[in-house]
């Protein structure tokens, strides 16, 4: 993880010709543990680059589109597709 982390900071730093530290100190592991708390999860993600300055329209639903065709599971991926 730290591999991609010391990564994807170099190059987020250099498309924001900034320095210095990109990711906080600490990671953050969470259960999952039902649908609704899924999609604030989703919803929360979609959130950050508008948060962060980088943009000024989230892109909503694109967390749960990409679960989808990366997956293939339904609609939530808490449950594994059946048919």
């Amino acid at each position: 993880m730290q591999g991609l982390k010391g990564y994807s900071a170099r190059q987020a730093n250099k498309i924001l010709e900034r320095n210095g530290k990109f990711w906080h100190d600490e990671s953050f592991d969470h259960w999952i543990r039902n649908q609704e708390e899924q999609e604030e999860i989703c919803d929360y993600i979609d959130m950050n680059p508008v948060e962060a300055g980088l943009c000024k329209n989230p892109r909503i639903g694109m967390v749960k589109r990409r679960l989808r065709s990366k997956t293939g599971w339904t609609a939530c991926p808490l449950q594994k597709k059946t048919a």
